[in-house]
């Protein structure tokens, strides 16, 4: 059973993966890189969700300037369950 999250993003279904399995290579090690800076404690666990999600949309969160676009990557990071189980 695939554990994903679902949203439209500009008017196109996009599935984003919510458990280990479903990660690329390249997903898992960016995943295991902010991992190590939540361990050091430079990132916080929301962070590392957002960033996650944000790297899986192909959006940067430096560019998000809208309030309601930045709420929903909060809400979709706030989907994201397996990284921290």
């Amino acid at each position: 059973m695939m554990k994903n999250i679902m949203t439209t993003v500009k008017g196109r279904q996009v599935s984003i993966p919510n458990e280990w399995e479903q990660l690329s290579p390249a997903a898992y090690e960016a995943l295991i890189a902010d991992l190590q800076l939540f361990a050091t404690g430079a990132l916080s666990p929301a962070r590392v969700k957002i960033n996650y999600v944000c790297r899986h949309l192909g959006i940067s969160l430096k560019r998000i300037k809208n309030e309601d676009a930045l709420a929903n990557i909060v809400w979709l990071a706030e989907q994201v369950t397996f990284p921290f189980l």
